[in-house]
């Protein structure tokens, strides 16, 4: 069986189930729904790949799989970190809060 790299109604589900999670936190009330929708996305594709690559360990593929998402993830963490530990903080213990009443 013959797959194409990329499947353009999973992309579709994925933005769906993306919109719906950001409204669950934002205004609406159904993010479970986009949850439960990338979990089932994530095991198609899971199974796409082994199907498209039967000779592939599972091991491999997780491993490809991690180094997929291991950089961003990190450095998005060391984003978080430089930018909360190196903003201005500002002194407050020199204001005097009277001037302003």
């Amino acid at each position: 069986m013959k797959y194409s790299k990329k499947i353009v109604s999973i992309q579709h589900l994925r933005g769906l189930a993306a919109i719906s999670v950001l409204g669950a936190h934002t205004f609406w009330g159904f993010g479970d729904i986009g949850v439960d929708l990338f979990f089932v996305i994530s095991g198609f594709i899971m199974f796409y790949i082994i199907d498209l690559k039967p000779n592939k360990s599972s091991i491999s593929l997780f491993f490809d799989r991690y180094l997929r998402i291991a950089p961003i993830y990190y450095l998005f963490i060391c984003f978080i970190w430089f930018y909360k530990n190196n903003r201005f903080k500002p002194n407050y213990s020199k204001f005097d809060f009277r001037k302003i009443f």
